[in-house]
């Protein structure tokens, strides 16, 4: 996706980072489809695992934002892919909490923090297909999911 004037989007380490560039909320006259239509179809091309909306430049949101960032997560969550924050401003951090939002998208003080929870997470799920996979062929079907359930 090329930037637009709404967003910067890279990848990096198997996460698409996206980077509002502008206060939602303040221009209404913004296209938001046109900008969600080319971040969902950089979603699907870059074959990232999951995404990190780094808020470091948004002080504060209102609706419109949350609407954003909730089509986002449903979007990453139908793929099997996480959505997480970080740079949450505390006016923004108030209005996750009140919305229970704070709930469902963790978010971290900064870019590099989450960036590191990811990778131990994507590592962590790696190592427990791999073991799944092994299991699978040796004829034991207990996954690893079943066997923290045991435990």
């Amino acid at each position: 996706m090329n930037d637009s004037p709404l967003l910067h989007v890279e990848t990096t380490d198997h996460v698409l980072l996206v980077v509002p560039t502008y206060k939602f909320g303040v221009h209404r006259d913004l296209d938001l489809a046109a900008t969600w239509k080319a971040l969902e179809k950089s979603l699907e091309e870059t074959g990232s695992r999951d995404v990190l909306v780094d808020l470091a430049g948004v002080p504060y949101f209102g609706s419109t934002m949350l609407e954003w960032m909730v089509h986002l997560w449903k979007h990453t969550k139908r793929q099997h892919r996480k959505l997480v924050l970080c740079n949450v401003s505390s006016i923004a951090s108030e209005v996750l909490v009140a919305t229970r939002f704070s709930q469902i998208w963790p978010h971290y003080g900064s870019r590099e923090e989450a960036l590191e929870v990811l990778a131990m997470q994507n590592a962590q799920q790696t190592l427990e297909q791999g073991r799944d996979a092994i299991l699978v062929a040796s004829g034991d079907t207990t996954t690893a999911s079943d066997q923290q359930s045991i435990s």
